[in-house]
């Protein structure tokens, strides 16, 4: 009787170790990637600076090419370059596996920005028919224009003698067209 006994506790065990193990899936190595490279200052005047944002994921390590700012790996981060011409950065990023990636960014230079600082008014609360003379500075201007009164190119200056309330407004343009904007409110009383 002891007989019968092994035979079926012997199937149930052929029968448990009959099935094949499957073996474990060789985990897949992670790739290196370069999420995001990229300048939010794309076009900068001559001798300005201009940001670089970078992030990667999975790197061993980074390169920034022309060298313009230590970088290393890092989901978020930003450098500041000052390129001297128009550039296109190269970041390079390298995994465990070996397994390189790389990205480019272009930041554009162009000639100085026009400006306009230090406006000054005579008075911005007058009587009807009063002079008024506004004045300003600029820098890499070539050209102005005033929306109301008569401008004087020698001496930066609008002249005007309003009869009502007025807004004056002063455009200058740079070398390349950009304007950059003034603009002086008067108050006239009858």
């Amino acid at each position: 009787m002891t007989r019968f006994a092994c035979i079926p506790l012997f199937c149930i065990l052929t029968a448990c170790t009959s099935t094949p193990v499957s073996k474990p899936a060789v985990e897949a190595k992670p790739k290196v990637s370069i999420d995001q490279f990229y300048s939010p200052t794309p076009h900068i005047e001559k001798g300005g600076k201009a940001t670089l944002c970078y992030g990667v994921t999975f790197a061993r390590e980074v390169a920034l090419a022309p060298a313009a700012a230590n970088v290393w790996p890092a989901v978020s981060r930003c450098v500041d370059v000052t390129p001297a011409k128009s550039t296109t950065y190269s970041l390079t990023a390298k995994g465990a596996e070996g397994d390189v990636v790389t990205k480019t960014a272009l930041v554009e230079v162009g000639p100085p920005h026009a400006k306009i600082f230090d406006i000054w008014a005579s008075g911005v609360d007058q009587q009807a028919g009063q002079p008024l003379r506004i004045c300003f500075k600029t820098e890499n201007v070539v050209r102005v224009t005033v929306s109301a009164g008569k401008f004087d190119a020698v001496k930066n200056c609008v002249d005007d003698n309003p009869m009502k309330s007025t807004s004056y407004k002063i455009s200058v343009f740079g070398a390349e067209g950009e304007p950059a904007l003034g603009q002086v409110d008067v108050k006239v009383h009858p």
